[in-house]
């Protein structure tokens, strides 16, 4: 498997445009509210199963691919987020094969399960969100910065091996290159391909949209905020302890 290279000039450009937009006090917050996000919900996947499966509904709300699951299909793959969840307290790394051994399983359900991965140990296993990389319109955050955006193939795990690659080589060029330091290092990769992503949100819309549609876009730190989950922590009865 040849390795992912990221184009640090990339990595510039994209962080020149978002910097301004965040502040160190910002950063320092998501970074706080993450840590403090991992830390309960790391505590809440040692519960026996029946509270985690009671408390089901509550864990899909968390995840934005999940966040309006119908009630059909929560129930109907049920057994199979119970096993992800069993298998991330184990060894998050049986997750991906596992989920590539359904025959047929829905898209949410590969977002769903890497998130918990990504709970226990962020910096080994990243959270396979959309806007970090899709594969059927080949876009996303991690394709904006990569050297050769066709090494971004394979199947599923070996796809997801190379994104592990490419978000660890990503935090090594942030701190080279001293970049979003205010961000600890557990995170700073996932405040900067998230900020990445918005700047091609905006740039996109700029493009397509009227100047009336781009006036009433959220303003880019609550868009930033919105791809790293963090609102739905906020708003989660988990917050509350």
């Amino acid at each position: 498997m040849n390795a992912l290279i990221i184009d640090a000039e990339a990595v510039k450009e994209f962080l020149d445009k978002a910097e301004p937009f965040l502040t160190p006090d910002l950063m320092q917050q998501w970074d706080s509210q993450m840590a403090e996000r991992h830390q309960r919900l790391s505590a809440l996947l040692v519960n026996p199963s029946h509270e985690i499966h009671r408390s089901l509904p509550d864990l899909c709300r968390l995840v934005p691919s999940t966040a309006r699951i119908k009630d059909d299909d929560l129930r109907l793959w049920t057994p199979q987020m119970l096993d992800i969840l069993s298998l991330t307290q184990e060894d998050p790394e049986q997750v991906i094969s596992y989920v590539h051994t359904l025959d047929i399983y829905p898209g949410w359900l590969l977002e769903w399960a890497t998130f918990w991965g990504f709970i226990m140990k962020p910096m080994q296993f990243p959270w396979w969100s959309r806007w970090l990389y899709a594969p059927k319109s080949r876009t996303g955050s991690l394709a904006l910065v990569v050297m050769d955006p066709d090494q971004l193939d394979g199947a599923t795990p070996e796809l997801y091996r190379k994104i592990t690659m490419g978000v660890t080589f990503y935090g090594s060029v942030l701190d080279s290159n001293r970049r979003l330091h205010d961000v600890s290092e557990s995170y700073r990769s996932w405040v900067g391909l998230a900020a990445t992503y918005a700047v091609y949100m905006f740039t996109m819309a700029s493009w397509r949209l009227t100047n009336e549609f781009t006036q009433v876009m959220p303003p880019f730190p609550n868009v930033v905020q919105s791809l790293l989950g963090i609102h739905r922590w906020e708003g989660s009865v988990f917050a509350k302890g």
